[in-house]
């Protein structure tokens, strides 16, 4: 019973990964190169988003591939992709295409600072990926980040005046890179003021070179401050009764 279960896992995990990579890449957030090669590390996220796929790991694609009766799998490196025979992507360099009136992209808000000023530029990939929709762009964002910044891209504006956009499938199109001229994106977050720390109290300094201040109720003799705090108990008690004594005959006069 195990065995027939296990069977049907691998069976149900190369179907979907045959849907992936060889069919509908981009309804997952995901490109491949020319070649039609996916990073294991993006595929493996993008699986795991989806229900029921979040215990697939890189160990479950090798022992897939090793299976006899299934080599529609290539691993190089830790890429993966659909056997070139097996797959139903137009594999070759991508075919330039007049982009939508707007396109969007969700940044780090580590390196929204540059790119607010700098523009988008490629990361590990010579791409930069623009989504048709905001869903799939916050999607793809947020596994980088949990709250990444959404940027808005005249795709159209940019287009005219000499942007080249390329298309991978129906939901992303790529540059190579794209003037901030040509998004819309929030302010930058001000910078929180850095708080001073205070400096701690010290004792005064001396007066004079070669002198310190004695405090004598800190006196390491536990009978001389004994004497001090009974001096000070009498002196007060004695300023008390002059007040006193003073309050009387003023009443009297």
């Amino acid at each position: 019973m195990a065995k027939q279960k296990h069977k049907q896992q691998k069976q149900s995990l190369s179907r979907m990964l045959a849907y992936i990579l060889g069919r509908r890449p981009d309804e997952f957030g995901l490109f491949t190169d020319e070649e039609g090669f996916i990073s294991i590390k993006e595929l493996l996220i993008a699986l795991r988003e989806e229900e029921g796929w979040s215990f697939v790991r890189e160990s479950h694609l090798e022992t897939l591939i090793r299976e006899p009766e299934d080599t529609s799998f290539e691993i190089v490196g830790k890429q993966v992709r659909v056997a070139p025979e097996d797959s139903h992507l137009e594999l070759g360099p991508f075919p330039e295409a007049t982009p939508p009136a707007l396109l969007y992209y969700a940044a780090r808000r580590k390196a929204y600072p540059a790119i607010h000023q700098h523009g988008l530029k490629p990361g590990q990939w010579p791409w930069v990926p623009l989504f048709q929709t905001k869903e799939m762009a916050l999607r793809v964002g947020s596994r980088r980040e949990i709250q990444p910044i959404l940027l808005t891209i005249q795709a159209a504006k940019a287009s005219q005046q000499g942007t080249i956009f390329y298309r991978s499938q129906e939901l992303i199109y790529l540059v190579k890179e794209l003037s901030p001229k040509f998004f819309y994106a929030p302010p930058q977050p001000k910078k929180k003021p850095v708080l001073e720390k205070k400096k701690p109290q010290t004792a005064p300094e001396p007066t004079t070179p070669g002198t310190f201040v004695l405090d004598p109720f800190r006196d390491p003799d536990p009978t001389r401050r004994q004497q001090l705090e009974k001096k000070k108990k009498e002196k007060k008690g004695q300023d008390w009764k002059r007040a006193s004594r003073k309050k009387r005959r003023e009443k009297y006069r």
